[in-house]
């Protein structure tokens, strides 16, 4: 079973809009049905056990039973002797959702057409979460921002307080480029703000993509990306990552089959390897892109944090790489609630991506950007990525010393030590990743398996840890309950196996 799947009816559960005021059988037949209406359980998919239903929803294997006998009642499941269940090859409203008509028919009795993809779900809730590689809120310094909006409201005309266009607010517009310009090379560009780097995705998608429009991504890759161009109508094309990056020579391969319209890539900090881009490989990525037309969306991910040397120059800032559309986020600079992104590209398609972004979001929140723009021109952000920057590789250090006494050291994984970014990415041996993310989630510590950051079914080896939201003796800690998850689930598999 998929550990996505799993993750996936948790969520729905938690979600349900019937939850507290139905029974517990109609509760689960509920997140049950709608994982498999909305595709995320595949046809002939075999669901988890009745013992595992029970144990993962804390309810009695009897009501397990009931829902299940429900489902498959109704046609959404099917029997199988000494197996379990199966999603059924025809679900009851396959023929409708084939059409795009009826998804789900809610309590209100309203009806509406089903999305051209189901879209991304939440993460299961856990006590200590290790999939997250973001940055640690409780770092950032408050009163130095509350000072730059008091700044920002000592203009008595309220400027501060009126629309912005959806461009951003100039100041900060101006803020950004000085700083991309300086710190990762990027000038002669236009910078727009976004509401973060999805929603950066996001618009980018729907002005560039039209459906049937080949994309190709990293895989395994960032799959919030993924959804950004699924729901522009695109057609992913996975492209193999290895320990030097993104695969060119696989890139090439791709061209010479059918155009793609475009490519996204994280090239500094893979997502979720954490592996760099060569430079050899860099140039031959513009090559290729440049002389088959195809636009380049970069990512650059994690790009504030390296701990060995300056990070790798981005594509964007290489020579002819017009074609090259820069991608960011100040999330990661700031706290989680940030949402500051912005979009560095040739002007024209900057101005486009304006006129796209004005049919869904009329203005944005001058205030909160003008006190920003204060705080980046006092040269405030980059002295707090300079204080993080050395917590984090702290972090990092203490992370990667408790997994080789962990992991290691009882021969169950191995991993590379990551220059730069905010996670490692440990391979396991022997043990299903999923598995192990599982049992590590019965326990308490939420972590992402490889398999739900692969675009078709395929290896699962893999975990991503994120360090840096957690304190050293925070991160011991989960990393004793993993270890605990990763002997559970090694000696299980080893017990299965033929003697």
């Amino acid at each position: 079973m998929p550990f996505s799947f799993d993750q996936m009816i948790r969520a729905l559960g938690a979600a349900d809009p019937l939850s507290g005021r139905s029974p517990k059988t109609r509760r689960l037949a509920t997140s049950l049905r709608r994982a498999i209406a909305t595709g995320r359980a595949r046809p002939g998919e075999l669901l988890p056990s009745t013992r595992e239903l029970a144990r993962d929803h804390e309810v009695h294997r009897q009501t397990v039973m009931a829902a299940l006998q429900t489902l498959a009642a109704e046609g959404w499941i099917e029997a199988e002797p000494r197996r379990g269940y199966r999603v059924s090859a025809v679900s009851p409203d396959a023929y409708l959702r084939a059409k795009g008509e009826v998804a789900e028919r809610p309590p209100t009795g309203f009806v509406w057409r089903a999305a051209r993809h189901a879209g991304m779900d939440v993460l299961p809730e856990a006590r200590v979460s290790l999939a997250n590689a973001g940055p640690d809120a409780r770092l950032f310094p408050v009163d130095e921002l509350r000072a730059c909006y008091a700044l920002a409201l000592r203009d008595r005309t309220r400027r501060s307080l009126e629309a912005v266009d959806v461009e951003g607010h100039p100041r900060l517009v101006r803020a950004l480029a000085t700083y991309l310009r300086r710190v990762r090379g990027i000038a002669g560009r236009a910078v727009t703000i976004t509401l973060g780097a999805q929603d950066a995705l996001h618009s980018l998608a729907e002005l560039l993509v039209s459906p049937g429009d080949r994309v190709a991504v990293e895989c395994p890759g960032y799959p919030p990306a993924w959804e950004a161009f699924r729901l522009a109508g695109a057609e992913l094309v996975p492209v193999p990552v290895d320990q030097h990056g993104l695969s060119v020579d696989a890139l090439e391969r791709i061209t010479r089959d059918k155009p793609l319209r475009a490519l996204y890539t994280t090239p500094l900090h893979q997502f979720p390897t954490t592996v760099t881009l060569t430079r050899e490989r860099r140039e031959a990525l513009l090559r290729i892109t440049a002389r088959a037309r195809i636009m380049v969306i970069e990512d650059d991910y994690d790009h504030e944090y390296h701990y060995a040397a300056a990070p790798a120059a981005p594509l964007a800032a290489y020579p002819g790489a017009g074609h090259v559309v820069y991608v960011g986020t100040l999330a990661k600079a700031l706290f989680p609630s940030a949402r500051v992104g912005f979009v560095a590209a040739e002007e024209s398609l900057v101005a486009r991506l304006s006129r796209l972004r004005r049919a869904s979001l009329r203005a944005c929140d001058g205030l909160a950007q003008l006190a920003l723009a204060h705080w980046i021109d006092d040269g405030a952000l980059e002295r707090h990525l300079r204080r993080t920057r050395k917590v984090y590789a702290r972090r990092r250090d203490a992370m990667v010393e408790a997994l080789r006494e962990f992991v290691v050291a009882r021969g169950l994984g191995s991993f590379a030590t990551p220059t730069g970014g905010l996670a490692i990415w440990l391979g396991l041996l022997g043990s299903d990743a999923s598995a192990v993310a599982r049992e590590a989630l019965r326990r308490g510590v939420l972590v992402i398996p490889e398999a739900s950051l692969q675009l078709r079914a395929g290896e699962d080896s893999h975990l991503r840890l994120g360090f840096a939201s957690l304190t050293e003796a925070e991160a011991r800690a989960s990393l004793r309950v993993m270890r605990d998850a990763l002997v559970t689930v090694s000696t299980s598999a080893s017990k299965r196996r033929p003697r």
